[in-house]
């Protein structure tokens, strides 16, 4: 048995959930930085953030609970 490879292997796979979550969590609007409002045009059930680009990006359903959770 290779435990090097496993090592490795563990190594890059946290380090892509961490930047997977983090990527995902940063189009919710929850940054390192902190965590923004949502944009006014937002309804009960749809949260609209700013991301950055020409359209926001919008959670709506479980997304808005776990969100805030």
């Amino acid at each position: 048995m290779n435990k090097t490879a496993i090592k490795n292997f563990a190594i890059q796979a946290r380090n892509k959930l961490i930047a997977d979550i983090s990527y995902r969590a940063g189009l919710m609007g929850i940054t390192a930085e902190g965590i923004s409002e949502a944009l006014p045009q937002s309804t009960p059930g749809t949260e609209f953030y700013d991301i950055g680009t020409d359209t926001p990006y919008s959670i709506s359903g479980d997304a808005i609970v776990q969100r805030r959770k």
